[in-house]
């Protein structure tokens, strides 16, 4: 089950206990959240507690009211209020090892009332499904009793309010106001409802902009250039005879085209 030595008790170097080695760990744990335990070895010896919380990492679990420790809460952790000496300190409970504890049942008495018993051993009976925690499970049984010993009940937790926490009125206010700059839908949501990976999503078409027609104006370096083009177009290379000028010339007064000079 696990070794009683100087391993359970073992440091790292930042001074904080170690995780159990594999071969120490225990495999079957007979406590579970919600249990009352009586301490039977350290300072806080006879003291019960509900269990608050199991590390089976470290083969430890966490007792209410057992082993408290004062330490000081950060300042970041504080309201900008004038705070007294006991709001900068709060109590935790320490890990205790699970070799240093106790379950304590409550049987019926021969008189029909209840008496608590501090278990030493829990043996392991037959499987079942436990549909509060949704699990496949043993049942434990006290030994000399002939009684099984019901595993607690898994109640949901109801967050507590502290002095550090942030009031509830504003956790709860609404802080988000929707305008018509930002969509409604979500976009984790947008890529659920079209998944924009897939082969047959079609381009998004992007509109074309095109720039309006500027006139342009010509130099009359320009200009001249375009009129000799124009003649030597018209006139060719070689000079035309007088009758084939005229010809021309009349020709282009028909079409109101003037000939350049």
């Amino acid at each position: 089950m696990f070794r009683p030595t100087a391993a359970r008790f073992a440091l790292n170097a930042a001074g904080k206990p170690k995780p159990a080695s594999k071969r120490d760990l225990i495999k079957y744990w007979n406590i579970a959240k919600g249990d009352t335990v009586r301490v039977i070895s350290g300072v806080d010896k006879g003291a019960e507690g509900k269990v608050v919380d199991i590390m089976k990492h470290m083969n430890q679990l966490i007792v209410e009211g057992v082993r408290m420790k004062r330490s000081k809460v950060p300042e970041l952790f504080l309201s900008g209020e004038e705070k007294s000496e006991e709001d900068k300190f709060m109590s935790r409970p320490q890990p205790v090892h699970y070799s240093d504890v106790r379950l304590v049942a409550e049987l019926p008495d021969v008189e029909g009332g209840v008496r608590k018993v501090i278990v030493k051993k829990i043996k392991r009976g037959p499987l079942f499904y436990d549909k509060n925690f949704g699990r496949l499970t043993w049942s434990r049984i006290i030994p000399g009793e002939n009684r099984t010993l019901p595993w607690p009940r898994k109640v949901p937790e109801l967050d507590k309010n502290h002095p550090q926490n942030t009031p509830t009125a504003i956790v709860e206010g609404s802080t988000w106001v929707p305008t018509l700059h930002t969509s409604p839908i979500p976009e984790s949501v947008k890529d659920e409802l079209r998944n924009k990976y897939s082969k047959y999503k079609r381009p998004t078409p992007v509109p074309k902009i095109t720039s309006p027609a500027i006139p342009i104006a010509l130099t009359e370096l320009q200009v001249a250039n375009r009129e000799a083009r124009i003649r030597k177009r018209l006139l060719g290379d070689k000079p035309l005879s007088e009758d084939a000028m005229d010809l021309l010339e009349q020709k282009m007064k028909e079409h109101g085209v003037s000939l350049p000079a």
